[in-house]
């Protein structure tokens, strides 16, 4: 197995990339401060539609989801999504958990256990998942 090569973005690529990232850090300021389960769901999906749409506006290969940032089931939720009806290999990038609480990576386990058997750490890349949908 050889090691995943990254596209390589431009300025714009990175400014888009910030800008993401500011918003994203925005939402997860306000769902702390959410004081009603409905009012933390919404704000849970309007994160997770912010890293949907970076991934369709930005990707780094056709078959290649950066989880980065998502929730746990906004994670599994954009997986199943993109994954369904496909036979091919997926590139999965959950990171390897330095955003989740206690650095323990949420999003990579959650892959893990749904997709048992069809999945696997890469060896080279501890934060990305092969996934095979056969």
């Amino acid at each position: 197995m050889q090691a995943i090569k990254y596209n390589a973005y431009g300025e714009e690529y990175h400014k888009a990339h910030r800008l993401m990232k500011i918003q994203i850090d925005r939402l997860y300021a306000e769902r702390e401060d959410a004081e009603t389960p409905a009012e933390k769901s919404k704000i849970e999906n309007e994160i997770n539609e912010e890293v949907a749409a970076f991934n369709l506006a930005w990707p780094k290969a056709k078959t290649y989801i950066d989880l980065h940032w998502a929730t746990v089931q906004g994670a599994l939720d954009l997986v199943a999504r993109r994954v369904k009806g496909t036979r091919t290999k997926w590139l999965l990038e959950p990171g390897i958990g330095h955003g989740s609480k206690n650095n323990v990576p949420a999003i990579k386990r959650a892959l893990l256990k749904k997709y048992h058997g069809k999945i696997q750490v890469d060896e080279f890349n501890k934060g990305l998942l092969i996934l095979k949908m056969r």
